[in-house]
């Protein structure tokens, strides 16, 4: 998959807009994205993986929610926070300039090896 994010841009229209968001890649129910937030001490770039566990009504197989706790679980293992709402989590790990680039090479190749089919 192609990409790219320019960070010191990324920086320059969060310190303009408060924040910005760019979704880089989606498999199944798992997208990948980057942004970054206006802070106190200057900017602060971050990668979110969004995992959509279950939709409303439905009711997933183990096989699915199997595929969804493996991806959960190395999130944690490299640090990434998680919040969950309403059968999606939202997971962000925070980074500092210069390290968007592997992060989002491993996230993207991590929703291939674990994609939730949860759309």
């Amino acid at each position: 998959m192609e990409w790219a994010v320019d960070e010191g841009s990324l920086l320059g229209e969060a310190m303009r807009e408060g924040e910005t968001y760019r979704l880089m890649g989606r498999k199944g129910g798992v997208q990948v994205g980057v942004g970054a937030r206006r802070t106190e001490r200057g900017g602060e770039l971050f990668v979110e993986l969004t995992v959509r566990v279950c939709g409303d009504g439905t009711r997933p197989g183990t096989k699915e929610l199997e595929s969804s706790v493996m991806l959960l679980k190395e999130l944690e293992s490299r640090g990434y926070s998680a919040q969950c709402s309403e059968g999606t989590f939202v997971c962000e790990l925070p980074l500092r300039h210069g390290g968007l680039a592997s992060e989002v090479a491993w996230a993207l190749s991590a929703i291939e090896k674990h994609p939730s089919p949860v759309g």
